[in-house]
């Protein structure tokens, strides 16, 4: 996917406009989306929630899961995403919050962000000049979908932030550890996931009153419990991938 990251600037960028449906062309065709903690309570509604290891960096992020094979959505059907709810990570392309190092463009930017500035893909297949939403207004004042992007964003940094404390947190209590998950499916294939993380509900159990009363304290053991919830997801994925394959098999009767 190409990029080019620009502060956002309502003289550089008064043309632009934002594509906000979905599909495969937008690269919403994945099978899995890091999420953040303060996602977890609507996700684990929808979606199966583990842990996965950054190849780069070895560090534990936060994933939900979306399809079996590489580049399979299972929730994505033509334009339509079949959730109520929609992770951040894909609500807020093809925006991001800058950062001081990232690209900058040479004029000032003139929207910014308590946590940084609002930069965008100048490249992202929404970007177009003729469809979508307007990011400013005639004057120069954002569009209220820019407002909505705005206040979107605001999550952000400080939910990345709790996120990796809630993961230091379980690698300190030695809640994670590694799982298989092997799937049946209808037309007699099977899939295993591996390389993914859960919650180790043995040792969860094991905590000492003062270590449970301690993640409480911290707002942590709700979203444990909403990773552990979540996993019943998987049936509703297993469900997905069954009537896909059913469909296929009907096209090709």
């Amino acid at each position: 996917m190409s990029t080019s990251i620009e502060i956002l600037n309502h003289q550089i960028h008064t043309q632009l406009k934002v594509i906000t449906e979905h599909g495969a062309e937008y690269g919403e065709n994945i099978n899995n989306v890091p999420v953040l903690i303060h996602e977890l309570k609507k996700l684990a509604h929808e979606y199966p929630i583990c842990f996965m290891k950054d190849p780069d960096t070895g560090q534990f992020n936060l994933y939900a899961l979306l399809g079996f094979a590489p580049e399979e959505n299972l929730y994505l059907d033509q334009h339509q995403w079949n959730a109520n709810y929609i992770p951040l990570h894909i609500q807020r392309q093809p925006f991001i919050v800058g950062r001081r190092h990232a690209t900058e463009n040479t004029q000032a930017p003139n929207t910014e962000h308590d946590s940084g500035f609002i930069s965008i893909n100048t490249q992202s297949k929404r970007i177009s000049h003729t469809q979508g939403e307007s990011l400013f207004n005639s004057d120069g004042t954002p569009t209220a979908y820019l407002n909505s992007i705005n206040e979107l964003l605001s999550q952000l940094t400080p939910s990345e932030t709790m996120t990796k404390v809630f993961i230091a947190q379980l690698l300190n209590h030695q809640l994670l550890e590694s799982a298989r998950i092997n799937i049946a499916l209808n037309d007699g294939s099977s899939f295993s996931y591996e390389g993914i993380y859960t919650i180790n509900t043995d040792r969860l159990n094991s905590l000492s009153e003062v270590e449970i009363n301690r993640l409480q304290e911290q707002h942590f053991l709700a979203p444990i419990k909403f990773i552990i919830q979540s996993l019943q997801q998987l049936q509703r994925l297993i469900d997905f991938k069954n009537n896909r394959l059913q469909g296929s098999t009907h096209e090709t009767a």
